[in-house]
């Protein structure tokens, strides 16, 4: 009788411990996931921009940010450059985390070989 109320306070003192991971554990999944958005972003905007001809820097770019803005999961301070020549054209979007030192940086291209030029 006189344990009963020792598992009260391990639980307690558990509990916080378990909660902080599974938090933690989440959080990781959501900057993953963004991760991957951002270069799918990059990746989408770049193919379908090698098809506007003359224009494809602006249309890359505001596919990413169309993207972005709709896929996010956490709040990132995004900066997306978008380069193009005569062969390629080449998209990287630069996330700043606000709880981050390091900044994510995703970069996708396309080739220009396979559209005419009209």
């Amino acid at each position: 009788m006189r344990y009963k109320g020792s598992f009260t306070i391990e639980a307690a003192l558990i509990m916080p411990v378990i909660l902080g991971v599974i938090v933690l554990f989440v959080r990781i999944g959501m900057i993953c996931m963004d991760s991957c958005t951002m270069e799918y972003a990059c990746q989408t905007a770049c193919s379908s921009a090698v098809y506007e001809y003359g224009n494809e820097e602006n249309a890359a770019e505001e596919q990413i940010r169309q993207i972005l803005d709709s896929k996010l999961l956490c709040d990132w301070d995004c900066e997306i450059n978008v380069s193009s020549d005569a062969r390629s054209i080449t998209a990287t979007v630069i996330a700043d985390p606000p709880l981050f030192s390091k900044p994510l940086v995703r970069t996708a291209g396309a080739n220009k070989h396979f559209c005419p030029n009209y």
